[in-house]
């Protein structure tokens, strides 16, 4: 009798995991396509301010004016890298043990990402679909990994962070001087 109940609570456990792990794989597949529709809005961003920016030199705008379009399309580009950098992130997620190490600096990197889009006149309109994501991973993570909160902002605040914003600074330079290099 006893050996059968182990057996049961060991198939107990195996559906448990199993059911995490659809969950998981499910709203991974959620948070791709809210990502991708951010970053087809940054495109779409992206070209708009190019249109404008080449229009606003032809009339002969100010210099201020200018920069400021300059420096909208440097966050633009540098938010396109983070984004295609977090999409990236959740290709890599097969197991719920790597959840944790993947997608809480993702929510770190998001949190970077709001600061960035929340100052700017024009990007500000993103920051609800960046909260919405950023709460669609927080959930994934309490509900799949069981980890709490506090072990979530641990890692949301972990070196890693500070990695993928440097490598996505360093493309993003490459890409604005390929960029304003043919303008």
């Amino acid at each position: 009798m006893i050996l059968f109940r182990s057996k049961r609570y060991r198939y107990d456990i195996f559906k448990k995991q199993q059911e995490r792990l659809r969950l998981l794989n499910r709203n991974i597949s959620v948070m791709k396509i809210k990502a991708k529709s951010i970053l087809l809005k940054l495109t779409k961003f992206h070209e708009r301010v190019s249109i404008i920016l080449e229009r606003m030199k032809r009339l002969g705008a100010s210099e201020s004016e200018i920069e400021y379009l300059n420096k909208t399309i440097r966050t633009i580009v540098t938010l396109q890298v983070l984004m295609e950098n977090i999409v990236s992130k959740f290709e890599v997620v097969r197991e719920i043990n790597e959840a944790i190490l993947v997608l809480a600096p993702v929510i770190g990197v998001l949190d970077k990402i709001r600061d960035l889009v929340k100052s700017d006149m024009i990007l500000n309109v993103i920051t609800k679909e960046v909260d919405e994501l950023k709460k669609i991973i927080y959930t994934t993570l309490v509900l799949v990994s069981g980890y709490t909160s506090v072990t979530i902002e641990y890692y949301a605040r972990s070196s890693d962070v500070e990695k993928i914003l440097q490598e996505a600074k360093c493309i993003a330079a490459e890409r604005l001087k390929k960029y304003f290099d043919s303008t």
